[in-house]
């Protein structure tokens, strides 16, 4: 954790914060989709979700928050 912290931000030319773009690989993005696609269908009004919309319309783009994050953890500088 200590080498991720001593890390320099990526900054520009410009002076400008830069981070990397991380892809999903063709298989973790159709899964991405269907998870994307499963929470979408359950928000309708009657649907599993649809007392809790606020919170699951975010369920897909937070796990690939936290695949990012373990991407980055796992290769983390150290390890």
């Amino acid at each position: 954790m200590t080498a991720l912290l001593d890390t320099p931000a990526p900054i520009n030319e410009a002076g400008e914060l830069a981070p990397q773009l991380l892809e999903l690989a063709p298989d973790a993005r159709a899964a991405w989709v269907a998870l994307h696609d499963f929470v979408e269908a359950e928000l309708r009004d009657g649907g599993d979700l649809a007392d809790v919309k606020d919170v699951a319309s975010k369920a897909a783009d937070n796990a690939a928050r936290l695949a990012a994050l373990f991407h980055v953890f796992e290769a983390a500088p150290g390890r």
